[in-house]
């Protein structure tokens, strides 16, 4: 399957939740209305029957029964016409549930004219990085004006006036170029040269924008060589700049103490990765002052870089065989197996891995300040360190065994980096494909 089949898929499943969430969230709407407009009427015809019983059986009562039979007529009447209300109300209900889920069935048609309106979500660079804010949008075909109000939650009496200005472009935003899905790019003739990026709802959603604003495709520049790879800018290589930047960036969370609350976890701005890698400023790049690099800073830089490496620091050769290794039943055989896959691991790779390590055993022993525990370290660093050459579903539901191998290498820091490995084919090789097609046990670092 690949990996457009399984985006078509989960969103596929994910229009189905949705299109169910919607029926039974209105049935339970519906519900809980019907209850509360029984209440209106079903009591008070209880206590009406029994008035009428009670008069009945007691003949001394016909005089008071005569007083109050102006009362309980227009008591009827209410009742009647509040039952009325009722059926009338449930008959509408039911009417626009039915409408709504037709919308929801129904497929995205082409906005040839006219104009769309809604919430979208707009990309704002601040001071200390960027954000993401609501606005209401609107857009008119036919003027090509495009206008937009900030939401906001409080209730004003006067509200500010929407910013209208007129639609040069609108583009699709690349899915690997941003960390949000469903965003398009729009530019705009009062500013000239500033994109303006935001995400919608669905990808329903974004279709219908695209369609209405004329959106065109991203244009991809591909090598002659290479014509059906869409390259990657952020792609970085495991060379000497980048290792020493990584360093760098380890050596100055360690002189904070490691004490930070949720580092790894908290996402910091990502400006600092750039610079890190560049030969000509990372040797002038001063870390040290917290104010300007804050350490969810560093912690983003230095996951990202590993992150957007051309191949996993644990290697794409080795990746089955990890997975196999931590699939095994007995602890100890998780342990050895993978402690034998590390040392055929290509010697940069290994003392790479080895510094990140010894990193994140030093961020474990201050869990009790941090919360960062072996677990949460695996949950952040497992997607980072493995990944598979092609996404599949497997890969998808592997996905929880990547953090378990990040887990093993924290706990046995000790015996996996400083001992070799006491055999040199895992036991899992008996059941699963290691070493690629060649199967050769042949440790790579040396």
């Amino acid at each position: 399957m690949t990996p457009d089949m399984v985006d078509i898929s989960a969103d596929a499943s994910v229009d189905m939740a949705e299109r169910h969430f919607y029926a039974a969230s209105m049935d339970y709407v519906y519900l809980i209305q019907e209850v509360h407009e029984r209440k209106k009427f079903e009591f008070v015809e209880t206590l009406l029957t029994f008035i009428y019983a009670w008069f009945t059986f007691y003949h001394q009562g016909y005089e008071l029964k005569k007083d109050c039979d102006p009362y309980m007529k227009d008591l009827q009447q209410k009742i009647q016409k509040t039952r009325t209300n009722f059926d009338d109300f449930s008959h509408k209900l039911k009417k626009r549930m039915s409408e709504v889920q037709k919308q929801q069935d129904e497929p995205i048609r082409k906005n040839s004219k006219g104009c769309r309106e809604g919430y979208l979500f707009l990309l704002e660079k601040k001071a200390f990085g960027t954000t993401w804010t609501k606005h209401y949008c609107r857009y008119d075909k036919e003027t090509k004006e495009f206008s937009m109000l900030p939401y906001n939650q409080l209730t004003t009496k006067s509200l500010s006036q929407p910013d209208t200005m007129v639609l040069t472009s609108c583009v699709r935003r690349m899915s690997d170029s941003i960390e949000k899905r469903f965003c398009f790019d729009i530019q705009l003739d009062e500013k000239p040269g500033v994109v303006f990026t935001f995400q919608a709802l669905s990808e329903q959603d974004r279709k219908a924008w695209m369609d209405i604003m004329d959106g065109k495709e991203p244009t991809y520049t591909t090598p002659a060589n290479n014509i059906n790879k869409i390259p990657n800018s952020e792609e970085r290589v495991l060379d000497e700049t980048g290792i020493q930047f990584l360093k760098k960036c380890i050596e100055i969370l360690e002189s904070r103490g490691l004490e930070e609350q949720g580092i790894y976890r908290v996402v910091g701005v990502n400006k600092l990765l750039n610079m890190g890698l560049d030969r000509r400023k990372s040797e002038k790049l001063a870390l040290d002052d917290p104010l300007e690099w804050e350490t969810k800073t560093i912690t983003s830089a230095l996951k990202t870089y590993l992150r957007n490496l051309p191949e996993p620091l644990m290697t794409y050769r080795y990746h089955n065989g990890f997975i196999a290794a931590v699939k095994s039943e007995s602890k100890q055989t998780r342990i050895n197996d993978v402690h034998i896959l590390v040392y055929r691991l290509p010697k940069t790779n290994f003392e790479v891995l080895k510094i990140l390590m010894k990193h994140l055993t030093n961020v474990v022993a201050k869990s009790d300040k941090n919360l960062m525990t072996v677990s949460n370290l695996g949950v952040c660093f497992g997607p980072t360190l493995l990944r598979p050459e092609e996404e599949t579903v497997a890969s998808i539901l592997d996905l929880k065994f990547y953090n378990i191998v990040v887990e093993i290498l924290i706990d046995n820091y000790e015996k996996i980096f400083f001992n070799e490995p006491e055999s040199t084919s895992p036991k899992s090789e008996q059941t699963h494909t290691v070493n690629g097609p060649n199967n050769a046990h042949v440790h790579d670092r040396h």
